[in-house]
């Protein structure tokens, strides 16, 4: 929904269903993990059929994550007055979302997983997310 087609908008580009970019390691719509670089460290997400964003090269955006395949997970852009942050995969997750046979082990812990998505610093009343904000 954040995208263009159809969406809100919010980004300077679209999104796409990672399950039908190439080289996806997902088949399924399902309830599944995935693996994700998240700030440069591989970290294992909660997915369900999340997308990727395609971004236009002409504007500024934070790429925050990457699936395996080199697409988009994550990303903070100006919008307006502020900015905007969108993620693919679920990091703020906790076990009321494993179903069909997935448990934690197979994502590893979630305050790892939430605190990297959380990372913030206050500007004014806006937050800012991105990699290399300060806690």
């Amino acid at each position: 929904m954040a995208g263009a087609t159809p969406g809100f908008g919010l980004l300077p580009g679209d999104s796409a269903r990672y399950i039908s970019s190439r080289n996806s390691e997902i088949d399924t719509t399902g309830n599944t993990v995935i693996e994700v670089t998240w700030c440069g460290d591989k970290r294992r997400m909660f997915f369900e059929d999340g997308p990727i964003f395609v971004l236009r090269d002409d504007t500024p955006t934070e790429v925050v994550a990457r699936y395996r395949n080199g697409r988009v997970a994550a990303v903070a852009a100006d919008f307006g007055r502020g900015r905007v942050g969108v993620v693919g995969p679920h990091p703020e997750t906790d076990q009321s979302w494993y179903t069909n046979g997935l448990t934690k082990r197979d994502l590893g812990t979630r305050a790892r997983n939430t605190e990297a998505w959380m990372q913030h610093r206050r500007v004014g009343s806006c937050v800012v997310v991105g990699c290399d904000a300060a806690t």
